[in-house]
C-alpha cells in the first residue's frame, strides 16, 4: 500500500488501474488464500484462489514443460560465453558490453500465468496460458541480432512492416476503409493455437533474406551474422 501511494505521488493523480490494484491489495490484506493474476489481453487483473492458481500452473507444466538438468544449463551458459567472445571483433564496445551483461546475470525467467478472460468460460473457469518471459541470460543475443537487422533495414528505407497488423484496432480501421458491406462479403475470424511455438526459424530466415535481397553484400553478411545470433 505504501508503494502504491508513493507511485501515485510521483506519477500524478490516480488512474482507474491504480484504483483496481488498490482494491485488490485491500482484499489480499483480508484474505490470505487469494492471489492477484494479470489477464491476457484485457489489461486487467483478477483475484483468484491460490489453490486454483496452483492447479492451473501444474496443468500447464504437466502438458508442456521439459525438465532440464542444472549441469546442462551450466554447459549452455559456458557455450554462450564462448560464442560471445568470438563476436568481440565485430561488435563495438557498447554492443559487446551489453551482450556480456546479460550473460553475467545468469538470469533464468520464471513462468507467468495469464487469465484469458476475453474467452468463453470452460467448466465455469476462464482458460489460462503460461508464458515464459524472454529474459534468460542468452536473450541479449536475440535482441542484439534483431536490432542489427532493424538498423540496416531502416537505414535503407526497407518497409518490412507493410503487412504487419499492429493490433486489433489497427485491423479494424483498415477494414472499415474498405467499405465492405454485409451482403457483399464474408469475414472469417481465426484464433491461432500456440502461435509463437508455431513460428519456425526457417520461415523467419526466409523473410529476412527476402527483404535483404537487394542490399549490398556487406549488409547481407551482417544480417546473416545477426540471424545466427537470433
Amino acid at each position: 500500500m505504501e508503494l502504491l501511494e508513493k507511485a501515485r505521488q510521483e506519477g500524478g493523480p490516480p488512474t482507474t488501474k491504480d484504483d483496481e490494484l488498490n482494491t485488490f491489495f485491500k482484499d489480499l490484506r483480508e484474505e490470505s488464500t487469494k492471489i492477484v493474476v494479470p489477464t491476457d489481453k484485457t489489461n486487467a487483473h483478477r483475484l483468484v484462489n491460490i489453490t486454483d492458481y496452483n492447479r492451473w500452473v501444474d496443468n500447464h507444466l504437466k502438458e508442456a514443460a521439459i525438465k532440464i538438468k542444472r549441469a546442462d544449463i551450466v554447459h549452455l551458459h559456458q557455450e554462450a560465453v564462448t560464442y560471445a567472445e568470438s563476436l568481440q571483433t565485430i561488435l563495438n564496445a557498447g554492443e559487446y558490453g551489453y551482450l556480456m551483461e546479460g550473460l553475467k546475470s545468469k538470469a533464468i525467467p520464471e513462468p507467468q500465468l495469464l487469465i484469458k478472460d476475453h474467452k468463453e468460460k470452460i467448466n465455469n473457469e476462464f482458460p489460462t496460458r503460461l508464458v515464459i518471459p524472454a529474459t534468460n541470460f542468452a536473450a541479449t543475443f536475440s535482441k542484439l541480432g534483431y536490432l542489427g537487422i532493424k538498423k540496416i533495414f531502416d537505414e535503407n528505407n526497407i518497409n518490412y512492416a507493410k503487412y504487419t497488423i499492429t493490433q486489433a484496432s489497427d485491423l479494424k480501421s483498415k477494414l472499415e476503409k474498405l467499405k465492405i458491406k454485409r451482403n457483399q462479403g464474408t469475414i472469417m475470424s481465426m484464433d491461432i493455437v500456440n502461435m509463437y511455438p508455431s513460428c519456425k526459424l526457417k520461415l523467419i530466415k526466409q523473410a529476412f533474406r527476402h527483404y535483404a535481397r537487394n542490399l549490398p553484400r556487406r549488409h547481407k553478411k551482417t544480417i546473416e551474422k545477426c540471424i545466427e545470433m537470433i
